[in-house]
């Protein structure tokens, strides 16, 4: 048994080796610098009162442009201290505030945080596929944060997108495994909009907006300069508002 665990342990530790590190960090922030500048300007459409209330669920460098624009900015998820998940801690942000919440226990209302409708905006962005839990439960919780007629931005890749169906055309899976380091998890699934319209209703929130968007650049460059139609888009932009 004791060389079992050693391979285990070996696994997980070569995984968080490389995903906790400042060249995965770089190579992170360089393939997404893109949707960080769109998102950030969804951000700024949907809410022109630099003095709203922004909530960024994880925590990262998006937290620290969130705070060049509103003036009151909290981030939300993992204890600080003990979130080793690689690009998303970027603790030395003081004057930001943290909410410790775990969005895979979402089920237990108990441990909901406090900040009851305490937010005009709330920042779901390129996390709900990362839940192993009932995405409808977290969607409940954030909404409980929410001011009526608070706004939930949410992000997440297009499960339907046209890279996916390529690859699996080809027979090669369009999702990642399940990852050995389960504090920077992988995608656990991935949606399509009929899915998040839905969950979003299930949840007790009104869809505002769903639609896809290309978030990334293709590999082969003239793909860039066509207009996909919308079912094939690599991502999604969905916004919703709860009731008043």
């Amino acid at each position: 048994m004791r060389e079992y665990q050693e391979r285990i342990q070996r696994l997980i530790d070569e995984e968080k080796a490389w995903t906790s590190s400042p060249a995965a960090a770089q190579v992170y922030a360089r393939n997404h610098a893109r949707r960080f500048d769109r998102t950030f300007d969804i951000c700024c459409r949907l809410v022109s009162d630099p003095r709203a209330a922004v909530c960024d669920v994880g925590r990262s460098d998006f937290t620290r442009r969130l705070a060049t624009r509103f003036a009151d900015v909290s981030s939300l998820g993992l204890a600080l201290a003990g979130d080793s998940g690689g690009h998303r801690e970027s603790s030395e942000m003081r004057h930001v505030p943290h909410i410790v919440c775990d969005l895979n226990a979402s089920a237990d209302t108990a441990n909901w945080p406090a900040e009851r409708s305490r937010f005009d905006l709330i920042v779901f962005a390129e996390t709900i596929e990362h839940l192993h839990t009932p995405p409808e439960f977290a969607l409940m919780m954030l909404g409980s944060l929410l001011k009526p007629g608070g706004l939930l931005l949410v992000t997440t890749p297009n499960a339907a997108g046209l890279s996916r169906r390529v690859r699996l055309l080809f027979g090669d899976h369009p999702y990642e495994k399940i990852r050995y380091f389960s504090h920077n998890p992988g995608h656990f699934r991935e949606y399509t909009r009929r899915e998040m319209v839905e969950m979003g209703r299930t949840a007790g929130l009104e869809v505002r907006e769903c639609r896809t968007i290309n978030f990334y650049k293709s590999r082969w460059p003239p793909l860039n300069w066509l207009k996909w139609p919308a079912p094939l888009r690599d991502s999604m932009v969905v916004v919703y508002r709860l009731g008043d």
